[in-house]
């Protein structure tokens, strides 16, 4: 399965995620509407654009998105449906909105729990018919477009309290996918450093040990965003002559509220989550310090023992390494 961009950061290490693009390889053969559901910042809208640009609406049409809690409600009818010059006060020019634009592509809708009612109803109509009117407009408009919403909410819950119409609801999820937060999918962090140093404009340096070990405990409850961010803070702490992100590179505050009940679920115990943390750490600190088992062993205070079983047992994971 081939990366994306580098802006759209494309890695599927673990087993919950492996199932997530499987899926949506599937969805890129035909063209129903997919409703993604995942907490804010694990990469819904990494998920939409490989949907889109390995479907064949990636060579027809553009891929086009708006988050619909970032705008007022008043505006967001005219970023969708366009408007003529003179429909409200403002409205200085003729615009053409985002479903003429995604014409033949993709529109991505995200945070759509937030959309109100009055919206839903309109974005209905434009589903069932493939037609609507730019605001101020008599002038019937059309649009082919393939619909991918996402949202962290519970809609079903949002239908029960009507703040969500369910045939709505049943229009955007023909198919379902759920992205799993980052703390169920601790195997990916390394790879998700690694990236965001290098897309930053630092390719080669690192986080120390100390600093992977805190990573692969934290909750983190901003996801893939807040990983970035807290890399993007600490690289702006450092000094001109460093090249490895320690702990005091780190808010001082970061992991002073970390617990572990996040991680007990149903699919869940706590032998895995030892063993996928010691392999992740003791992986990386392999890579880390080059191969030097005799400096991975003192860094992490393991014995020989625990290091050579963990290969031993785990030998494709570690033939991945930078040795």
């Amino acid at each position: 399965m081939k990366n994306l961009s580098t802006d759209n950061y494309l890695i599927i290490k673990n087993k919950k995620m492996q199932d997530v693009y499987n899926i949506a390889a599937r969805i890129t053969r035909v063209d129903f509407p997919v409703l993604i559901i995942g907490e804010t910042g694990v990469g819904k809208e990494m998920v939409a654009k490989y949907i889109h640009n390995n479907s064949l609406r990636n060579k027809t049409g553009k891929f086009v998105s708006l988050i619909c809690s970032a705008i007022q409600d008043t505006l967001i009818e005219s970023e969708l449906f366009g408007h003529v010059k003179g429909a409200f006060t403002g409205a200085d020019f003729n615009k053409v909105g985002l479903i003429k634009i995604a014409d033949n592509g993709t529109l991505f809708l995200d945070e759509i729990g937030e959309m109100s009612l009055g919206m839903q109803r309109k974005l209905l109509r434009v589903l069932e018919s493939g037609e609507y009117f730019p605001v101020g407009s008599v002038k019937v408009e059309k649009s082919n477009f393939r619909l991918i919403c996402a949202t962290n909410k519970n809609l079903k819950q949002k239908i029960i309290s009507e703040e969500f119409r369910a045939d709505l609801y049943h229009r955007i999820n023909a198919v379902t996918i759920k992205i799993p937060p980052l703390r169920e999918r601790i195997d990916e962090i390394p790879s998700f450093v690694e990236h965001f140093i290098k897309v930053l404009g630092y390719d080669g340096w690192e986080v120390s040990v100390e600093v992977m070990e805190k990573f692969l405990c934290h909750n983190w409850p901003g996801n893939i965003r807040e990983l970035k961010n807290i890399i993007e803070s600490a690289i702006v702490m450092m000094e001109e002559n460093e090249n490895i992100i320690s702990l005091r590179h780190l808010p001082a505050d970061l992991f002073a509220d970390a617990e572990y009940s996040y991680l007990l679920s149903e699919d869940t115990s706590l032998k895995n989550i030892e063993k996928v943390f010691r392999e992740s750490v003791i992986k990386y600190a392999i890579d880390f310090y080059k191969g030097d088992y005799k400096k991975v062993m003192t860094s992490l205070h393991i014995s020989k023992d625990i290091l050579y079983r963990t290969i031993s047992k785990n030998p494709e994971l570690f033939n991945h390494s930078k040795l």
